[in-house]
């Protein structure tokens, strides 16, 4: 499965910490295929089915969810992504990136095309790795012909 440079990689908290902890080693990778026979690979695949199997799991918080904005953690009840990750909802939130309090920010005006059913009126902004954030709640519906007059 091909990911869009901008989406960012499943776990992606744990391959931060994984190449910050690299970058003070030499360090070479070798792709192995998997369940190919390859020893040490067939090894971590028992430990790993061990692992999912056990009955006594330790709960996995997250590594994101401990870096939870104060309004989060508030919060009773954390919005997640489909992809497990902490939604980015309100100025303050902490950028799933590089951990900076996002801030409220209203889109240059542009031209709205013929078939645009909506338009973003803001979205969140991280000054410091500049990801845009799009919620929900800064999403409008633009009027089409069906409804114009009514």
């Amino acid at each position: 499965m091909e990911r869009n440079k901008n989406i960012p990689a499943i776990n992606s908290d744990l391959w931060d910490q994984l190449l910050n902890a690299i970058s003070k080693h030499h360090v070479a990778f070798k792709w192995v295929k998997g369940h190919s026979g390859h020893t040490e690979n067939e090894r971590c695949d028992v430990l790993a089915n061990m692992g999912i199997n056990s009955n006594d799991l330790l709960e996995d918080t997250g590594y994101k969810l401990t870096e939870m904005s104060n309004a989060q953690e508030s919060s009773s009840e954390v919005s997640l992504t489909k992809k497990g990750e902490t939604k980015i909802e309100i100025a303050g939130d902490i950028c799933r990136k590089c951990g900076t309090a996002v801030i409220k920010t209203t889109p240059k005006k542009k031209r709205i095309k013929a078939n645009q059913a909506f338009y973003f009126e803001y979205y969140l902004f991280c000054p410091s790795c500049k990801t845009m954030y799009f919620t929900e709640d800064g999403k409008r519906g633009l009027p089409n012909e069906n409804n114009l007059f009514d």
